[in-house]
């Protein structure tokens, strides 16, 4: 891959996660369930590329919210279709809970915010297609590196240009 298509595919990835960040922090319903629990008073501040949370998470300084939802581009596959580049990238979404929270909401609760989630990045938002949630980890799982309970979805998203 030429320097160039790289730096394309680079801006790509960062737009796209801006995008996916701008549609989730602007997605009603979402902001709404995560402004129900105590440790949210803005959801706005908590929806973030995942990078951010890395940092929080390692950092002795940073405090990670109480919930807090990391958004992060995997790259995919390019390939040419008809003088077309097709474009094919997974966007993974990272719902994280300290223990508190997760057990005074409830898996209900994160069941909705998981819902929304996926209403967001299953429908389609040009130039972007919608292609379905395509993995992730169905349960919250415990992750003892972060001491909070983490929940991932994924979701395929493809364009052609």
């Amino acid at each position: 891959m030429s320097s160039n298509q790289s730096e394309r595919a680079t801006g790509r990835v960062g737009d796209l996660r801006e995008s996916v960040i701008d549609r989730l922090r602007s997605h009603t319903e979402l902001v709404t369930l995560l402004e129900q629990t105590d440790d949210v008073d803005d959801a706005t501040d908590v929806i973030n590329p995942s990078f951010r949370l890395r940092i929080q998470n390692q950092s002795d300084d940073l405090e990670t919210p109480g919930v807090a939802i990391g958004v992060g581009v995997i790259t995919g596959s390019s390939e040419r279709e008809n003088h077309h580049e097709r474009k094919r990238l997974v966007v993974q979404t990272t719902i994280q809970l300290r223990e508190q929270t997760f057990k005074r909401q409830g898996d209900a609760w994160l069941d909705d915010v998981r819902d929304e989630v996926s209403a967001v990045l299953t429908t389609h938002a040009s130039p972007w297609i919608a292609r379905g949630e395509s993995g992730g980890t169905f349960e919250p799982l415990w992750d003892e590196n972060i001491n909070r309970y983490a929940s991932v979805q994924q979701f395929d998203i493809q364009n052609f240009g």
